[in-house]
């Protein structure tokens, strides 16, 4: 997950970057960020973090291995289970990755079935990346780490996840980095005649344009605004406030051993309830919004959002219900 990543800028990080990639001419952190780009052919990310390590090349040929398990001796981190990359094997075959020293490239059906886990390496000159405005593959420098995922062919059987891809992106909740520690802006980026099915698709082919989006989050708690701004022919802003509140609860010794393991190691869990604020300052309970772990999994009722570190099963998409340890925080 990108909130996990590093963004310390080394010391001749400042010769390179561009001014609107740092926070101040003495910063020590880049103003985190994912820029999404989606077109026809090609998905890809780009993440302005520092970059891979060997170690963190290592966990991403494994299966069940991540570095951030070392990692959350020091900070808490979203994930955990080893397994995030591998899913982006369900829309592409030979994903590209470009960190750093690093350029790989996975071939999901060579070196009999584990391709997914041998890394072939890439001239970094030839490395692809998506342009937001023709959304054709161009050779470009790029900043932090990118994951270029030219997807599956445009036959029947793959048309179903072509358009959940595109469905999934564009339903972004805006309040997606509300709970994030780190990542302050996410743009999204469909480029014209993307060749989908769904609603926003539609709208794209018919104008001939490319879609934009960009989610900010400004402000630290207990006040945090969230702006959602998109445009096809003009530009909608969304914007939300919200008075945040935080508690490090103390976990019992008797209930730590049901904590997920990785989290065995806290004394303490954290809580945080995000109150939606109407322009007059008063509270807005007009929407159920979703329980979060970081991420937003699903609503449960509640006119606010709510964070906590419940325990979730690998789609991320829910609360499980049978958890020692999900009871104890309820």
């Amino acid at each position: 997950n990108a909130d996990d990543n590093d963004y310390t800028l080394d010391d001749s990080a400042h010769l390179t970057l561009n001014s609107d990639k740092v926070l101040s001419d003495t910063a020590v952190a880049r103003v985190p960020r994912v820029d999404i780009t989606v077109s026809r052919s090609h998905l890809s990310l780009v993440n302005n973090e520092r970059g891979f390590t060997a170690s963190d090349v290592e966990a991403l040929c494994d299966i069940g291995a991540s570095t951030k398990t070392a990692e959350t001796k020091r900070k808490r981190c979203i994930g955990e289970k080893g397994i995030g990359f591998k899913s982006v094997f369900a829309i592409s075959d030979t994903p590209y990755v470009l960190s750093n020293y690093f350029s790989f490239r996975f071939e999901k059906t060579a070196a009999e079935g584990i391709g997914c886990l041998v890394p072939h390496w890439v001239n970094p000159q030839s490395f692809p990346r998506v342009d937001e405005d023709s959304g054709e593959a161009v050779k470009t420098p790029h900043p932090g780490t990118c994951i270029v995922l030219p997807l599956h062919n445009r036959t029947d059987a793959n048309a179903l996840k072509h358009t959940a891809v595109w469905k999934t992106i564009e339903s972004l909740d805006s309040v997606v980095l509300l709970f994030l520690r780190q990542l302050r802006v996410l743009t999204v980026s469909f480029a014209s005649r993307v060749d989908n099915d769904s609603e926003l698709g539609e709208q794209i082919d018919a104008r001939h344009e490319t879609y934009r989006r960009k989610i900010r989050k400004e402000g630290m708690p207990p006040n945090v605004v969230i702006r959602d701004e998109h445009s096809i022919d003009g530009t909608t802003e969304f914007v939300a406030e919200f008075k945040v509140a935080q508690y490090m609860a103390p976990i019992p010794a008797n209930v730590i051993h049901t904590a997920p393991r990785h989290k065995q190691k806290f004394s303490t869990t954290e809580l945080a309830c995000a109150f939606p604020l109407n322009s007059d300052g008063s509270a807005d309970a007009s929407t159920v919004h979703k329980v979060f772990v970081f991420l937003p999994t699903r609503a449960y009722g509640l006119r606010f959002p709510l964070h906590a570190e419940f325990s979730l099963p690998s789609s991320r998409e829910e609360v499980l219900r049978d958890s020692a340890w999900n009871q104890w925080l309820v």
